[in-house]
């Protein structure tokens, strides 16, 4: 009996460095597949090369500012106005702040 194709993954969770080999791997082994050629080799290094694609881009997530909620220092002047900011923000392509 052959085997099915295997399922298409969402690569949403890559590092887009990754995502080339990773497709590359997935049309090998779903060229394997529609060609009734067995595929599980393939399948099984898609799955690894998947697992450490996925924890690399964990680790890059997990130690990069720009995904860690910002820390606003109460204290500071423009503290107050930071609703105001961030309605400009969303309004405007660009703002310009100035202060002292």
């Amino acid at each position: 009996m052959p085997q099915p194709l295997p399922p298409r993954v969402a690569l949403d969770d890559v590092l887009s460095a990754d995502r080339g080999k990773l497709i590359a791997l997935d049309k090998k082994r779903r060229e394997l597949a529609s060609n009734k050629q067995p595929h599980e080799d393939q399948d099984k290094q898609f799955d690894v090369a998947l697992a450490a694609a996925r924890a690399r881009f964990e680790s890059r997530q997990s130690r990069h500012s720009l995904f860690a909620a910002p820390n606003f220092d109460d204290a500071l002047p423009i503290a107050a106005r930071r609703a105001e900011i961030a309605e400009l923000i969303r309004k405007h392509q660009v703002v310009i702040l100035c202060g002292e």
